[in-house]
Formats: C-alpha cells, structure tokens, sequence
C-alpha cells in the first residue's frame, strides 16, 4: 500500500527524475506542493464497490473494491500566499502494483463540502475508474 501512495504523491507532489530507475520522490520539503496529510476515507470491499455502483446507477461492474484517500497539500493562492488545498485520490483494492492514472475534474462548486475530497458522493467517477482498476485523482 505504501507504493500506491508514493505513486498518488506522485500525482500531487513535484518529483525528480533518475535516469537509472524511474521516479524518485522528491526530499520533503516546505511551501508549495508540500504534502500536509493524507487521511483514509475508506475501504470497501468488492461487493461493497458494486453495490454503491448500483446504488448511484452507475452501469458498471466493478473488479476491484476500493480505497479512498483525501490528501491535503499547499499551493499558491490569490495574492501568493501559501494555502492549503485537497484533492482525492481513489486507488483499486488490494493494491495492483503498476497503474494507469485518470485524472478527474469537477465542475464549479458553490461550497468546499461539494468537492470530491471532502464528500463520498462527489467521489463517484474516481470510485468507477478505480473499481475498473486505475488510479484515480
């Protein structure tokens, strides 16, 4: 599991290059892009998957269950300054090694409470791609 969540920092965090071996994470570090948190949402089993899949009427058969996880980041805000921002990210269970990544938007949102990091609800694309086997964010 610790590799799926390199990978989805991956996605969040600037990285460095190796020209021998691939990706290598970049020293932790303070201001922008630095990771603040990563919380568990959930983890729902297969069956588990398939029934909020039907339950939201998304025609799709999951092969995998799911795992969510809501990660807080800094960024630059209006005026520069450094604020804290979130995104999803939504892995298969169990962990598949190797992943393609879907990168999933949401539209104009009146509240933070509507974003996908901070509702399950909001979270059904990334639950449809993962449940398929792709690592959403």
């Amino acid at each position: 599991m610790a590799a799926v969540l390199g990978l989805a920092l991956a996605c969040l965090v600037p990285l460095s290059c190796d020209n021998n071996d691939g990706m290598d994470p970049a020293p932790p570090r303070e201001g922008r892009g630095a990771t603040v948190s990563v919380t568990q949402f959930y983890e729902w089993s297969l069956d588990k998957t398939n029934a909020e899949l039907e339950r939201l009427g998304i025609p799709v058969t999951a092969r995998y269950g799911v795992t969510a996880y809501k990660i807080l980041y800094e960024t630059e805000g209006l005026g520069g300054d450094l604020v804290v921002a979130s995104g999803a990210l939504i892995v298969p269970s169990p962990p598949l090694g190797q992943l393609d990544v879907i990168s999933f938007q949401h539209g104009t949102i009146l509240r933070d409470s509507s974003a996908p990091s901070q509702s399950e609800s909001a979270q059904f694309l990334g639950v449809a791609y993962a449940a398929d086997g792709y690592l959403a964010v």
